[in-house]
């Protein structure tokens, strides 16, 4: 019924897929108050930004 021997093309999708980088520049990863921390504000977009919305196109 089900292959217990999994294939290569079925691993390596697995581990394929994740969630991406955060979207949060480096200057926001650390601040003394942990509430606030890896949260970009809402008036500048991180520059990581561009490159998640490309890969998420592709």
């Amino acid at each position: 019924m089900y292959n217990t021997v999994s294939r290569v093309e079925g691993e390596l999708l697995k581990r394929a897929r994740s969630d991406g980088p955060i979207e949060c520049d480096d200057e926001y990863w650390f601040h003394p108050d942990p509430a606030p921390a890896f949260k970009q504000t809402a008036r500048k977009p991180s520059k990581v930004a561009f490159f998640t919305c490309l890969i998420r196109l592709n």
